[in-house]
C-alpha cells in the first residue's frame, strides 16, 4: 500500500510535509523591513538576474565557476523555476563525455509555489527542496541535488583535488543568495518549521479512527498471509471550516501505525484547500451534501479516494479512545537535542530513590534525537491528566541545563514532558508491545554500562 505522492525532476526528487492553522495555510503579505538589516543581507559585488519580476544575485567571486540559467533544465510546466545554477567544469565535462542531454554540476535552484502547490508539496515525500520566503502569493523554495553532482572527466571524484575544495566551498557559500534573495525584493523570511512546530494541520477539533483496510477484505489478507489485523492507519480527523455539529470533517493526517510513518494529507486538487473545503462547508450548509457532517463518513470518502479500496465501509474504521496530543515527538526532540543526562528514579516501599545520572555516551556522534527517533517514532500519543499518584519506576531524561525534563513512567505508560515550565501529560494511544518506559529505560541502562 503506498500513502505518498512525488513529484520527480531530471536532476532531483521533490518532497516534504507540513501543516497548516484555519482553513489552510496563509500565505500572508511582506512584513517591512529594517532597512540596515536588509541592507546588511545585501551581496556587494554581484550579478543580477530577473525572472518575473524578482531579482537574484549571483556573487561575482564565482562567476568564473558558474553557469546560470533562468530557463528550467528540467521539466517546468507549472513555471515554478526561477533560477537554476551549476558548476561549469561538471557541467562542461559531462556533456562533453555523454552528450547534451545528461549534465551534472547541479547546485540549486530557487522555485516559486502558489499556495496549492505548496501544500502538494507538504503533503508528498522526497528531499532537497525547503521554503525559506514568501509574499503575498507565493512561496520561495531553495533546491539542491540529492545526490553528489561534482563531475570530472573520466566520472572519478578525487576528494583531495583543488577542484574538490572549491565545489565544497561553493555549496556552503552560496546559500547567502538566499538572505540576499528575501532582502533584495522585500519578502518575508519563511521557514517549513512554521507547519512542523504546529501539532496539527488545522486548529480546533480532533480525533484518532483506526482504518483497518483488510476489515472487509479477509480472504485476500489470508491468502497473502497476513493477519487482518495487523494492518492498520491511524487517521487523524478534524473540521477545516466550521466547529461544531455544522461542521464538516476532512483527513488530515494519517500514519502507519506500525511503523509511525506521518503523512500530510491535502485534497487532490489544484485549488487550495480554503477554497477546496469551503466549498464543501456550503454544499453541507445549504443541505446539498451533509456527508462530510459525519467523520466516519468523511473517512470512508478519504479511503475510497486515497487507497482506492471499493470495499471499505464503516466497520473499517474503529475509534480510539481519547484526545489526540499532536507534534509530541518535536517537543520531546527539544530535549533529546540538547541531551544532557538520563537518571532513573525508583520507586520502593512507599520511598522514591535517584540513580546516579549518566550521561550521553561518547560514540553517538549525532543529537540524541537521531537514536531515539527510531525507538519513539511509532509512538501515536493521546492527552492524559496528572495521576493523583506516582507508583512504579520512571526514566528521566535531561537537557544540558537541567531545566527541561521528559519523565517516561511506568506507570499506565506516562509520559510528562516540562519543556518551558509547563507540565504536558501524555499517553500511548495503542497498548504497543514496547511501552515507551521500557524504551528509554534500554537507553538508560546502555548509558549506565558505558560510564
Amino acid at each position: 500500500m503506498k500513502m505518498t505522492a512525488f513529484r520527480v525532476f531530471v536532476l532531483l526528487s521533490v518532497v516534504v510535509a507540513v501543516g497548516l492553522s484555519g482553513c489552510a495555510a496563509s500565505i500572508g503579505t511582506n512584513t517591512a523591513k529594517n532597512e540596515p538589516t536588509a541592507r546588511a543581507q545585501l551581496i556587494a559585488d554581484a550579478t543580477l538576474y530577473e525572472k518575473y519580476g524578482l531579482s537574484i544575485a549571483i556573487p561575482n567571486a564565482y562567476a568564473d565557476q558558474l553557469l546560470v540559467f533562468t530557463e528550467s533544465k528540467w521539466v517546468d510546466s507549472e513555471n515554478k523555476s526561477l533560477i537554476s545554477v551549476y558548476e561549469k567544469k561538471s557541467y562542461e565535462d559531462s556533456q562533453k563525455e555523454n552528450g547534451d542531454a545528461f549534465y551534472m554540476g547541479f547546485l540549486f535552484s530557487i522555485v516559486r509555489y502558489t499556495q496549492a502547490q505548496y501544500e502538494q508539496y507538504l503533503s508528498s515525500d522526497g528531499s532537497g527542496l525547503s521554503f525559506f520566503s514568501k509574499d503575498a502569493e507565493y512561496y520561495y523554495g531553495w533546491a539542491t541535488a540529492t545526490d553528489v553532482q561534482f563531475y570530472r572527466s573520466g566520472g572519478v571524484v578525487n576528494t583531495e583535488s583543488s577542484d574538490w575544495e572549491a565545489w565544497v566551498d561553493l555549496c556552503e557559500n552560496l546559500s547567502a543568495i538566499k538572505n540576499d534573495f528575501t532582502a533584495r525584493n522585500n519578502l518575508t523570511p519563511y521557514s517549513d518549521d512554521e507547519f512542523w512546530d504546529r501539532d496539527f494541520t488545522y486548529d480546533g477539533a480532533h480525533l484518532y479512527l483506526t482504518f483497518y483496510p483488510y476489515a472487509n477484505n479477509r480472504r485476500d489478507a489470508e491468502q497473502q498471509g497476513i493477519n487482518w489485523p495487523d494492518v492498520s492507519y491511524t487517521l487523524v480527523l478534524s473540521q477545516p471550516v466550521t466547529q461544531g455539529e455544522a461542521g464538516i470533517w476532512c483527513v488530515e493526517r494519517s500514519y502507519d501505525t506500525t511503523y509511525g510513518n506521518l503523512y500530510i494529507e491535502f485534497p487532490a486538487t489544484s485549488q487550495p484547500a480554503a477554497a477546496y473545503y469551503a466549498a464543501l462547508q456550503k454544499a453541507a450548509d445549504t443541505g446539498t451534501d451533509t456527508a462530510l457532517l459525519d467523520p466516519v463518513s468523511a473517512a470512508v470518502s478519504f479511503a475510497k479516494t486515497k487507497f482506492d479500496y471499493a470495499t471499505v465501509t464503516v466497520d473499517s474504521f474503529s475509534p480510539v479512545n481519547g484526545e489526540p496530543a499532536g507534534n509530541v515527538l518535536r517537543r520531546c526532540n527539544v530535549v533529546f537535542d540538547d541531551m544532557g543526562t538520563l537518571q532513573k528514579l525508583t520507586n520502593e516501599s512507599g520511598k522514591s530513590y535517584l540513580s546516579k545520572a549518566y550521561g550521553v555516551p561518547s560514540y553517538y556522534n549525532g543529537p540524541l534525537s537521531n537514536y531515539t527517533g527510531s525507538s519513539l517514532y511509532p509512538i501515536l500519543w493521546i492527552i492524559a491528566q496528572a495521576p493523583s499518584s506516582i507508583s512504579g519506576n520512571a526514566v528521566i531524561c535531561r537537557n544540558s541545563g537541567g531545566e527541561k525534563t521528559l519523565t517516561f513512567y511506568n506507570q499506565d505508560s506516562l509520559l510528562c514532558v516540562e519543556t518551558d515550565g509547563t507540565q504536558r501529560w501524555y499517553k500511548p494511544a495503542y497498548p504497543y508491545n514496547k511501552s515507551p518506559y521500557d524504551r528509554m529505560l534500554s537507553y538508560y541502562e546502555e548509558f549506565q554500562a558505558a560510564e
